[in-house]
């Protein structure tokens, strides 16, 4: 089943969200990442995905493909949901206002493709392919039953499996962990005030500063070999502009810190 610690967070920060809204009266503020991902950062990013997720589990079937296979009416009652809860009417008034939407969107997606993955593993270890109707008949806390069956049903097409099939083999290929758990870089950056590459650090190392793996430290040590190299190039070529900056600091406005956004 569904990790517990996993729906506590989710309830958790749920009711933390609630109590936030009572204090102010008003829909939360969504801070953006407009360097890189104009995806929502910090703690009221923490709010959003959660409560996204909370909603999708409960209302939403986890049917289909992917998010944009969504029937409107169910992104429309979503949407509708988080405006009540988050300023995302302060988009439609910024500069990059196309950008951040898209990035907002991916985060729906990815949420939904979370959700349909939790559901996956309640079906797996209710019973699974071995067991249909015993796993038809163990519907995960807090989703209905309809949206249940529907999910399973999904979990037996054969465009499912194929696909379930083709996403095991491509994370047999990951070179190696991201430990910083589900929160993106931006957000981590963000929140506490990192930039980039120490994020990566961070996200790949234990409580010691020991690597997760071999080849972990190797891409740090090249990037930041690179990083050097590209910070001397810029301070010996514009000098009055580059001079102390670093690669991955926030006056370098001009694109000289894409390679770093490749992590």
């Amino acid at each position: 089943m569904v990790c517990s610690s996993e729906k506590d967070k989710g309830e958790g920060q749920k009711l933390k969200l609630d109590a936030e809204l009572r204090r102010t009266g008003r829909p939360l503020t969504l801070p953006i990442d407009t360097e890189c991902t104009f995806h929502p950062v910090g703690k009221p990013c923490d709010y959003f995905t959660r409560e996204v997720g909370i909603y999708m589990w409960r209302n939403i079937p986890l049917d289909r493909s992917g998010w944009k296979n969504v029937d409107q009416f169910e992104k429309t009652s979503l949407d509708v949901h988080l405006k009540a809860k988050f300023d995302l009417a302060q988009v439609e008034k910024d500069i990059h206002a196309s950008k951040i939407k898209g990035g907002i969107q991916q985060v729906i997606q990815k949420r939904f493709s979370d959700r349909k993955h939790y559901a996956k593993v309640e079906f797996l270890n209710g019973g699974g392919y071995a067991d249909i109707e015993g796993a038809r008949n163990k519907v995960p806390e807090d989703m209905t039953k309809e949206n249940w069956h529907k999910a399973i049903r999904h979990f037996l097409t054969p465009e499912h499996i194929k696909r379930s099939l083709a996403n095991a083999a491509c994370r047999g290929k990951q070179r190696y962990a991201n430990r910083g758990g589900s929160r993106s870089y931006a957000s981590t950056s963000f929140k506490e005030s990192l930039q980039r590459l120490e994020v990566f650090h961070k996200t790949h190392t234990d409580k010691d500063g020991n690597f997760s793996s071999s080849v972990a430290e190797e891409d740090y040590v090249s990037i930041y070999l690179k990083c050097n190299e590209l910070q001397n190039f810029l301070s010996s070529s514009y000098p009055t502009k580059f001079g102390s900056e670093d690669v991955d600091g926030e006056e370098a406005d001009d694109g000289s810190d894409d390679d770093m956004e490749m992590i």
